[in-house]
């Protein structure tokens, strides 16, 4: 934070100021793949919020906010073939799909209102 504010108050240097948030994407994304506490994380997206949207004004959005959320799109199709084979009563086929989502980490919870997914 403190390198950011330094670059903004060097002559509003705003490249220099992008290239520090591009160090803090560098970072979160490295510390994802060795298991940060889920705390951290919220911290350097908190960060990345604050200067990049409140300081410098830029727009983020979520995949879904874009309308381009491929994952649940995707999920939708798989619990509704899920669905079908259960109809069918080809439990094997039911269950091999919801054993392989659950080796990929995406858990199936069927329920009165249907079945929903959540990343595990």
């Amino acid at each position: 934070k403190n390198r950011f504010f330094e670059r903004m108050e060097d002559d509003f240097d705003t490249a220099g100021a992008l290239s520090v948030l591009f160090e803090l994407v560098k970072q979160a994304n490295d510390e994802l793949t060795v298991a940060t506490a889920p705390a951290a994380l919220a911290q350097m997206d908190g960060l990345f919020a604050e200067l990049g949207e409140t300081v410098l004004g830029l727009k983020f959005s979520s995949p879904s906010e874009k309308g381009g959320d491929t994952t649940g799109g995707l999920m939708q199709i798989v619990i509704a073939l899920r669905r079908r084979f259960k109809e069918q009563k080809d439990w094997a086929s039911a269950d091999l799909i919801r054993d392989g989502l659950k080796a990929a980490g995406i858990a199936l919870e069927d329920g009165k209102d249907g079945t929903t997914w959540r990343r595990m």
